[in-house]
Order: C-alpha cells, then sequence, then structure tokens
C-alpha cells in the first residue's frame, strides 16, 4: 500500500481543528463520543504510514479524560459500534459550510472515487477499476457530490457503491455488519440522484 503523504501542519491548525470538532458536539450523545471523534480527526491529519485504527491512536496525544488501558479499541467502539447519528453531523456540516460558502453560480460536481484496499472484508471490496491507482484493483467504489464554488469547495455526500456478488451473500453483509437498508444494488447513477 502506498504511504499517505500528510504535510507539516503549521502552528495553530490542531486548535482551530478541536474548535471546529466543539460544532458538532451537540450531534452525539454521549460527550466521550465527541471527544473520541476528535481524536479520530486528529490521527487523520496527522503524518503515518496507515490511516487504520492502532496506529491512528497511537501517534495521537490523547486528552487526560481518554488515557484509557485500550484507546485503540475506544476509538475502534467509537468508528464501528457507537450509537450517533452520523445523518444530524452531515446536516450541521453542509449547513456550517453552506454559511461560509454559499455562492448562487456555484455548481455540485458528481464524482466516482476508488479506495484501494489489500483484504476482502471491507464493505463493497472487489477487484475493479480503481481510479486511485489508475489500474483494476481490490478497492472499494463511492459516489460523492461536491459544492463547488468561487469561494471555495467541499464534498457534500457520499454513498458506498455495493457491487452486485455482495448483495446475494447474507453472511458477508452479516459479517461486515452493512444495515439492512443499504442492501440493495444501486446503479452508480442512481445512488448520484439519490444523493
Amino acid at each position: 500500500m502506498n504511504r499517505t503523504f500528510t504535510p507539516t501542519l503549521p502552528p495553530g491548525v490542531l486548535p482551530r481543528l478541536e474548535a471546529y470538532a466543539d460544532l458538532f458536539r451537540p450531534d452525539f450523545p454521549l460527550a466521550r463520543q465527541a471527544d473520541w471523534s476528535l481524536v479520530y480527526l486528529r490521527g487523520l491529519l496527522q503524518d503515518g504510514e496507515r490511516k487504520s485504527i492502532e496506529p491512528l491512536v497511537a501517534r495521537v496525544d490523547l486528552p487526560p479524560q481518554l488515557r484509557v488501558k485500550n484507546p485503540d479499541q475506544c476509538l475502534q467502539n467509537f468508528v464501528n459500534q457507537a450509537d450517533w447519528d452520523d445523518q444530524a453531523v452531515g446536516r450541521r456540516y453542509r449547513s456550517h459550510l453552506a454559511a461560509t460558502f454559499a455562492d448562487p453560480a456555484a455548481t455540485f460536481v458528481i464524482d466516482d472515487t476508488t479506495f484501494p484496499k489489500k483484504g476482502g472484508h471491507s464493505v463493497g471490496v472487489k477487484h475493479q477499476y480503481c481510479g486511485a491507482l489508475g489500474k483494476p484493483a481490490n478497492c472499494q467504489a463511492a459516489v460523492s457530490v461536491h459544492y463547488v464554488a468561487s469561494r471555495g469547495h467541499y464534498p457534500l455526500a457520499m454513498g458506498l457503491y455495493l457491487p452486485e456478488e455482495w448483495v446475494g451473500d447474507d453472511e458477508r453483509l452479516d459479517k461486515a455488519h452493512v444495515p439492512e437498508a443499504f442492501r440493495t444494488h444501486r446503479a452508480k447513477g442512481q445512488i448520484a440522484l439519490e444523493l
């Protein structure tokens, strides 16, 4: 897997990130979930070989209230199992950015995005054309919608593409914890229209 390059962060970026993350605190039922969301964001921004849970936690200086025996398990729980409404977070995100970047001449851009994967357990992974690598490879694919205006651009929404061979395999879907509502095959164009 290619190394993910993260540029050196200028002074003040991480405190600004914390202030930004605080905007979303009302959308988490527990304060600890909001704390772990900031750890996750910081880990994604900071340089490191991998963006998976264990190495991500290892490179973040945890705040005192999160210094627990198994921080990687706590972050894994936040990402995969904690009960918080991602749709509420998404609405607040879009509302905040719309207030900042709104422009009547803006454009919506629809994109097909791929994520290279080594294993076969990530939801929707299969051997298919991978734009990120420029060749057929093992990857996930998603459709995204982006808002583009003269003052800036940002992603609005993303929907994971679920290949047909995944839809007929209930055992695989169960193992990957795919919710019932997402266990149907939809063409990428259909996902784009829904987004």
